[in-house]
């Protein structure tokens, strides 16, 4: 079986990846299959390990979302300009090696021209490629499976052929010792079956003209009796957990006692997606995964299945990548515990559940943003314009102390080429080297031009 290695870039397509890579461990197994930092061990260096796949696998799926073409880093520069980008290193080393990559289309992305992409990896255009759509996705994930070869099973060898009459006259006029063998064989496994159907049916039916002792009989109502010194039955409770108005993205379930470090780490329940907003599963107490947000002390009885609503946060006329936090995370590095997920001018929605979140833009926050079922808090962003700007300038929050380069409070870089930035409503500052222009008013929808 071939091994598989999954390319994809979190905050553009982190979901689906989780989804199919879910799908491929099942159809193939969990050692057949690559995705990133999460199927390596704790404590060795990921540096290594990924060469060591890289080198190693038999075929690449890349995942393009709406957002893998233009994704930035901190200084807002695009990733895949940059010749340290993992992403970028692992196209262009399954290249090299001419192995199948193939680019998955997601979320609705159209495949990037090709002066586009870095002259290393120019030639993923020309990879015949495959998309998988959000209302198909069980039946496109199976067809991808079924042309990629996954899907095949070791075929179980067949009845022996059964010979011609010609031949078997043959056979028994030359070894008529082995046919008489066969036939006593044949008698005693008739006898057998037999002898064994009715042994399974005499305490089910009881029949006195079977020749079988009948089981006694129990009252009316009463429990059936178990043999003396015997374990009681032991059955396991069911109940479910439910979020009915999931619409995008996938939900892991996990043992409230576990890490849940990794995907589908120790604990791993299952997973909820638009499609399959129901997930059955033993009497407990339970965790959601949101991306790296926990949903936690979810608890679930034979007698009360959770239902679970979630609440969006929406920023409608963004035009710039957002990171939504938990209000108690730090935030400190990207992706970090209390990451819910994010939003670009591609996804302008983000669904989670109820509680109290802070959007990161960049390394400025905008805080306690509250979020129930009936409140889905919608934000405009207002927009600094500089438009005769010549240099490049730094946006802070005025309460920034700005010491260090893109330091707490720093929403952002202006250049001559982009002179704009949108920033949530609030005060800013503009650095210029170590000078400061303070006290930028920003409000919600609107655009400051500071001359």
């Amino acid at each position: 079986m071939p091994t598989v290695f999954v390319s994809y870039r979190r905050g553009d397509s982190e979901g689906q990846a989780r989804s199919l890579n879910f799908e491929l461990v099942r159809l193939i197994g969990k050692d057949s299959v690559f995705m990133d930092v999460d199927s390596i061990a704790l404590g060795r260096d990921f540096r290594h390990v990924l060469h060591e796949r890289l080198e190693s696998c038999d075929l690449m799926l890349v995942l393009i979302g709406p957002g893998w073409l233009e994704a930035k880093d901190a200084a807002g520069n695009r990733r895949l300009d940059s010749a340290t980008d993992y992403v970028r290193q692992e196209i262009s080393a399954a290249l090299k090696r001419n192995i199948r990559v193939t680019p998955v289309l997601v979320q609705g992305a159209q495949m990037p021209a090709p002066e586009r992409l870095p002259e290393d990896i120019k030639e993923l255009v020309y990879r015949n490629g495959f998309e998988l759509g959000h209302s198909t996705w069980e039946s496109d994930v199976s067809e991808l499976a079924r042309r990629l070869g996954l899907d095949r099973e070791s075929a179980a060898p067949g009845p022996a052929p059964v010979a011609s009459n010609a031949a078997a006259n043959a056979a028994i006029s030359t070894a008529s010792g082995t046919f008489k063998t066969y036939w006593v064989v044949a008698t005693i496994v008739g006898i057998a079956i037999i002898a064994a159907v009715l042994f399974l049916r005499a305490p089910r039916d009881g029949d006195p003209g079977s020749g079988i002792a009948a089981s006694p009989q129990q009252p009316a109502g009463s429990p059936p009796q178990q043999p003396a010194g015997s374990p009681p039955p032991q059955g396991v409770g069911l109940g479910a957990i439910a979020i009915p108005n999931l619409k995008t993205g996938t939900v892991e379930v996990y043992g409230q006692s576990s890490s849940a470090a990794g995907t589908y780490s120790q604990g791993y329940a299952g997973t909820l997606s638009s499609t399959t907003t129901t997930l059955q599963l033993p009497a407990g107490t339970y965790k959601l995964k949101f991306n790296n947000h926990f949903f936690e002390n979810v608890v679930v009885t034979t007698t009360r299945s959770r239902e679970i609503l979630l609440g969006t946060i929406s920023l409608p006329n963004l035009a710039r990548t957002a990171e939504i936090y938990d209000q108690k995370s730090s935030a400190a590095g990207t992706y970090s515990v209390g990451y819910a997920g994010t939003l670009s001018p591609t996804t302008k929605t983000l669904q989670v559940p109820i509680g109290t979140y802070k959007l990161k833009f960049d390394n400025h926050f905008f805080e306690n943003v509250a979020v129930t079922p009936a409140r889905s808090p919608e934000i405009l962003l207002g927009t600094i314009n500089l438009p005769n700007l010549a240099r490049t300038a730094e946006i802070y929050d005025q309460k920034s102390n700005a010491s260090g380069t893109y330091s707490v409070g720093y929403a952002g870089t202006v250049s001559p080429v982009s002179r704009m930035l949108q920033v949530p409503a609030g005060t800013y500052k503009i650095k210029f080297d170590n000078l400061f222009t303070q006290g930028i008013g920003v409000d919600p929808g609107k655009t400051v031009v500071a001359q």
